[in-house]
């Protein structure tokens, strides 16, 4: 239970320490804090949206997808990041002519000012539905862990990433997911399979 309780704490407090980098070397104004400037570029700016949504929904969609279906649940991976970066590649034009990096701006170049607040709504409300969704997994995670209550896990939770979002901005969050998603990647297609062969034989 120590060497967990390090482990998170560690992560926690490098996590922290890698904002409060961010927000002094690239946050400067609400532009830098809310598109990163319009500095990433079309490329980083389609790499970071895939590594967000790998390193933010890959773990717990892959072992619910291997709890329901097996082995062959794993294919969802897949089809996900295929389908993510064709949806990136048809976006890429669109960047590059208007200068646009966000939906709610797409929707507005589209349908004017009702397509922007119209997506505003939508990304708020999923944001704060995925947001407790995630809130919760995670500390449920951590308190089973640490055998701690469920709701000092997820306050915990919930402070520790609120508060990295409200010092690091897009810039922070996009960084951190990246790095996140090839740890995911290599902890589940290369450390995992190797632990398991070494123990377990193959299969």
């Amino acid at each position: 239970e120590l060497t967990y309780v390090a482990i998170i704490a560690v992560y926690l407090i490098v996590i922290l320490c890698l904002a409060l980098w961010i927000a002094n070397r690239w946050i400067g104004d609400e532009s830098d804090f809310m598109v990163s400037g319009r500095e990433m570029g079309t490329t980083l700016t389609a790499a970071s949206l895939v590594a967000i949504l790998l390193s933010g929904g890959f773990v717990p969609t892959i072992v619910l997808f291997g709890f329901i279906s097996g082995i062959s649940g794993g294919w969802f991976f897949w089809a996900w990041s295929v389908g993510l970066t064709l949806v990136l590649i048809s976006w890429l034009g669109f960047w590059r002519y208007t200068g646009g990096y966000t939906p709610a701006e797409y929707f507005e170049h589209q349908h004017g000012v009702s397509g922007r607040l119209s997506v505003l709504f939508a990304i708020l409300m999923f944001g704060l539905i995925a947001g407790s969704f995630q809130y919760l997994g995670a500390g449920s995670l951590i308190a089973g862990a640490l055998e701690i209550e469920t709701s000092v896990a997820i306050v915990a939770v919930g402070v520790a990433i609120t508060a990295y979002a409200i010092l690091a901005g897009i810039w922070g969050i996009s960084i951190t997911d990246f790095i996140q998603a090839i740890w995911v990647i290599v902890a589940v297609f290369v450390i995992l399979p190797l632990y398991l062969w070494s123990t377990q034989g193959l299969p």
